[in-house]
């Protein structure tokens, strides 16, 4: 197939008929002889053309009983504190983001018709992780399992990618929609949010006005029932209406992008001209690194909804400054880390927050030394995307090894 496509690239009908004679093999050609053919147009409006064709799983039609037994079992799940009467804090904080990862995947197993692999050894990764945060965090709540309850969770979004994508997890293309995917749910998630905080303010506040006041049978018994669905809500939203934010995704990233580059530029000239200034503070370094994942975050949804046509774009530019400058700022967070480990020895914070800021520093450098490739050397648009999505798995294993070694060695 591959010496097929490279064979009938000038010939737009040829290539046509090679696509609809098998996909498939068609798809997985395309993309392994794609680099040597980027620079013809043909060759870029076909990649375009197949990457939405790969992001579009809309739905024809929904099994409703399937959809509402979910809703059930998701809100069901977020009601265990009230019903058995455990502590909320720690339920949520072991088991909150397991549960809707767990729901996602479910949902998008049965409406890919998933492989029996897949369909079974997925759940059973959840139920998996959900016994071993359970068992392992039997003491007192401290950073280990803090740290171990979130890395957890974060192995949970990596089996909610693999139920995602499924056999083509190893495509490049395929884990660029699934960054766009999680960069709309996270946006319509937040107008669903929105909305559901609106509407119970107004109907608690409807009834005080009367004398009936329901806010804490409401708090205890509505919410939950009330936001535990959304991120499924948003998820079908997005598969049967996939204009809905399609294009809100790509204007706040515009508009953020420019306002991140602006704030961390400034930080780094105060920083390098203050020689006062030493970050050894250890929540502001947690903070910090929180700031670094979510302008690493930002990098990462621009490029799943940029096209090989905005190659040489203003967008582009800012995104490849944003990380000239994220990496230096990396770089003044990693010395202070370093400091802070040589002068207090090591713990599960420092080892933590030292590990994430390695990787999001190597991550970086990685993605922006291909976007200098793009808008300097005229290399295709695909090296970025590969750049960013190649590193995914590593954060998955990173994830792992803090939620399962951190218990252990410390």
């Amino acid at each position: 197939m591959k010496q097929q496509i490279l064979n009938s690239i000038e010939n737009p009908s040829e290539l046509e008929n090679l696509y609809h004679q098998n996909k498939k093999d068609f798809l997985k050609g395309f993309l392994e002889v794609y680099p040597t053919i980027s620079e013809q147009v043909v060759a870029q409006v076909w990649y375009e053309r197949l990457k939405k064709k790969t992001a579009e799983k809309t739905l024809v039609s929904i099994n409703w009983a399937q959809f509402i037994g979910l809703i059930v079992l998701v809100g069901t799940a977020i009601q265990f504190p009230n019903i058995f009467g455990l502590e909320a804090d720690i339920y949520y904080a072991k088991y909150l983001a397991l549960i809707q990862f767990a729901v996602l995947s479910i949902y998008f197993l049965n409406q890919n018709n998933s492989e029996k692999l897949y369909k079974f050894g997925i759940p059973a990764g959840f139920l998996l992780l959900a016994v071993i945060i359970t068992f392992i965090h039997q003491g007192k709540v401290d950073d280990v399992f803090i740290l171990s309850a979130i890395h957890l969770g974060g192995v949970g979004v990596g089996l909610f990618g693999l139920a995602y994508l499924g056999k083509d997890w190893k495509q490049s293309i395929s884990r660029v929609n699934l960054l766009k995917l999680v960069g709309d749910l996270i946006i319509i998630s937040g107008l669903l949010l929105l909305c559901a905080g609106i509407s119970s303010a107004l109907t608690i506040n409807l009834f005080e006005s009367i004398h009936f006041p329901i806010g804490d049978f409401y708090g205890k018994n509505i919410v939950g029932w009330l936001l535990a669905p959304i991120p499924l809500v948003g998820v079908y939203l997005l598969q049967t209406n996939t204009q809905l934010v399609s294009k809100i995704s790509p204007i706040i990233a515009n508009i953020f992008s420019p306002i991140a580059l602006v704030m961390l530029s400034t930080f780094l000239v105060v920083y390098l001209t203050n020689g006062q200034t030493k970050i050894q503070d250890r929540e502001f370094l947690l903070l910090f690194n929180g700031i670094l994942i979510a302008v690493l975050a930002l990098i990462f949804f621009s490029v799943a909804n940029r096209g090989v046509g905005q190659t040489k774009s203003f967008g582009n530019y800012v995104l490849c400054i944003l990380g000239i400058v994220a990496i230096l700022v990396n770089g003044v967070a990693f010395n202070a880390i370093i400091e802070r480990i040589l002068e207090f020895g090591f713990s599960p914070n420092r080892l933590a927050v030292f590990g994430s800021n390695l990787l999001i520093l190597i991550h970086l450098l990685g993605t922006t030394i291909q976007f200098v490739g793009v808008l300097f050397y005229n290399q295709p648009f695909q090296k970025v995307e590969k750049a960013v999505v190649q590193f995914l798995p590593i954060y998955v294993i990173w994830f792992l090894l803090v939620g399962l070694g951190f218990p252990i060695i410390f």
